[in-house]
């Protein structure tokens, strides 16, 4: 789970009336900063007009135009008053001092309406600055950027022409030496959203840039589009190379970084990919700040791979015939549940990851579907012989609370029957559950996270409950829980860090309201943490791994398995789990579909 960093700018900032005294103190900040005697630097802002050349921290702020600049920017609200004439009477300094306090005040209320997100930190726009300090100083901020996914953010990028500064902060970017609308077009990283004009702009000047900013906008994200369009065509023409034995495969994975599981799945089939002597590449946005559109078909373009791997979407509409595409269907996307067609390839490779959705491919003319469920990298997840384990209870996961949202009338009762259902540790069949969904009129979209929150979130939340037992939630979300904030120790990156959670613990908690076989189950288990498993064998599909984890239907029977152990040790469940065998799979399939019978895999 990939988070922005904290920012390295320091929220006590002040504000001074004489510029003689401003440059002193920015100056002073800036080598104390630079010196690496403080990890934040402070900004200076000055009613005057700066000299060229002052110090970058030194920010031009004019009394008359400070909400100008405050509303149009992320930049921390000044904290500190120095007015410039200190002969003048008590009374009138007071005066002073309480003029731009209300000022700031009043300037903080609107940033309250309209900035800051449910969290209480601000959200911003990728933006271009006409000033460089003042994009030096938002940069400094690494403030987040909404992608509209619930719980991954971009990182602000903060664009500006000119001199470049040193030892810059990642996400600003200076631009030299091309034109605008070039450099917008055929950069990997977001287009601007925003435009900041530096205070003592004529009117009649910003509302020319503003309208030229819109226009530069408008006219890159046009170039893209049609770049898009233009690598498409020219993919669906593009004759794949010819699969000879004993040469490597190139297998193209398209990802994206807004996905919490899926760009894992990805990178580990490349790898293992990779580990079978193929070439494999993976097409994913490398950081916070970059968003990939036209650029995945002119990858695909330029790399011409024999085989191409997507998670959740077919993406074949733009694939020449010969060019082989494995499917492999990890979620219930619309693309499978509204009972529309799907123009199935002949060489479209089905996964699917459970039975449930097997129904639903069939129905969208998949004729051959193979079983894959969730894979792990046996690299990562492993026992840890350096790490000791605690009689400790983890859970590693989102909570479905805020992906929710707000709840209708209708939803509210259907969590409210189906909750007590769930404590009465009575099973909650899927086609009552859709029957009651139907009832109560609530929209098919709503129905996996409703029933997904009220597996998860209920059990972790008798988890944070449990008597005598050490307990630790990851993710996101939880905070909002009063339950579980207690006990939630905030987001982690997946992998290694994952592997080090569940090697430290004995018991990791399971709840899905589908499944027994997940990510979740393999990983934990390939640690040798004991999977507690919510359960719904009752409609699961096999293996349930009886031997191996330990289930639960209702509270008190989550802290009986508290206080047991598996009768097996659970690491045997990872090797079902494996990428090296689905990949190795994909390739036997390949060489059945091949005309001429030859195996696509390499010899060893």
């Amino acid at each position: 789970m990939e988070a922005v960093q904290l920012n390295q700018l320091n929220n006590s900032c002040a504000y001074y009336s004489l510029l003689s005294d401003a440059l002193s103190a920015a100056q002073e900040e800036f080598t104390r900063f630079q010196a690496g005697r403080d990890t934040q630097l402070s900004l200076i802002y000055v009613d005057a007009e700066p000299p060229e050349g002052g110090p970058i921290n030194l920010i031009h702020a004019p009394f008359a135009q400070l909400p100008d600049l405050f509303l149009q920017t992320t930049l921390p609200l000044p904290e500190v008053f120095s007015p410039g004439n200190r002969n003048l009477p008590e009374a009138v300094l007071e005066h002073e001092k309480s003029r731009f306090f209300t000022t700031i005040d009043q300037i903080r209320k609107v940033r309250e309406q309209h900035l800051l997100s449910e969290q209480g930190n601000l959200l911003a726009l990728d933006t271009l600055f006409l000033h460089r300090n003042l994009a030096y100083a938002t940069a400094l901020q690494r403030n987040r950027v909404d992608l509209g996914h619930p719980n991954i953010y971009g990182l602000q990028v903060c664009y500006y022409e000119g001199e470049a500064f040193e030892n810059s902060p990642e996400n600003l970017i200076n631009i030299t030496s091309v034109d605008l609308v070039t450099f917008f077009t055929e950069t990997r990283l977001r287009v601007p959203a925003h435009l900041v004009i530096p205070p003592g702009v004529p009117e009649q000047d910003k509302k020319e840039l503003h309208g030229a900013f819109k226009q530069l906008r408008q006219t890159v994200l046009e170039n893209r589009d049609a770049l898009g369009r233009e690598f498409t065509l020219k993919c669906h023409t593009q004759k794949p190379p010819l699969i000879e034995p004993e040469r490597p495969l190139r297998i193209y994975l398209p990802a994206s970084r807004l996905t919490e599981v899926m760009q894992y799945a990805s990178k580990g089939l490349a790898k293992a990919f990779t580990a079978l002597g193929h070439e494999a590449w993976v097409s994913i946005e490398v950081n916070a700040m970059e968003q990939l559109d036209y650029q995945h078909p002119q990858e695909q373009y330029a790399f011409n791979p024999h085989l191409m791997v997507n998670i959740n979407h077919t993406n074949n509409q733009w694939m020449h015939p010969e060019l082989f595409n494995v499917v492999w269907w990890q979620d219930p996307m619309p693309e499978i549940t509204t009972g529309n067609q799907i123009n199935w390839r002949e060489r479209d490779i089905v996964f699917s990851a459970y039975q449930g959705f097997d129904k639903l491919l069939h129905h969208s003319g998949a004729k051959e579907i193979h079983r894959q469920g969730f894979c792990i990298d046996r690299d990562i997840f492993i026992p840890l012989a350096d790490i000791k384990r605690k009689r400790k209870a983890v859970f590693i996961g989102s909570s479905y609370k805020r992906m929710i949202g707000h709840l209708q009338a209708n939803e509210k009762k259907l969590l409210d029957k189906y909750e007590e259902i769930l404590v009465a540790g009575e099973p909650i069949h899927n086609d009552s559950f859709l029957r009651t969904k139907k009832e109560l009129g609530i929209a098919e979209h709503r129905v996996p996270r409703l029933l997904n929150y009220i597996v998860r979130d209920n059990t972790v939340r008798w988890l944070c409950e449990a008597p005598d037992i050490e307990v630790e939630i990851y993710g996101r979300g939880w905070e909002y829980d009063p339950v579980i904030k207690p006990f939630f120790k905030g987001e982690v990156e997946h992998g290694e860090d994952v592997a080090k959670i569940y090697n430290g613990a004995k018991y990791a908690l399971v709840a899905l309201p589908h499944e027994v076989n997940s990510q979740r189950l393999a990983e934990a288990a390939a640690c040798g943490c004991i999977p507690v498993v919510w359960d719904c064998r009752y409609h699961a599909e096999p293996p349930f791994w009886e031997n191996e984890c330990l289930f639960f239907s209702t509270r008190n029977e989550l802290y009986r398995c508290l206080h047991e152990t598996a009768r097996n040790p659970p690491n045997a469940i990872a090797n079902t789990f494996s990428y090296g065998h689905m990949a190795a799979h994909i390739l036997e399939i390949i060489g059945q579909k091949q005309n001429n019978g030859v195996s696509a895999r390499r010899s060893s």
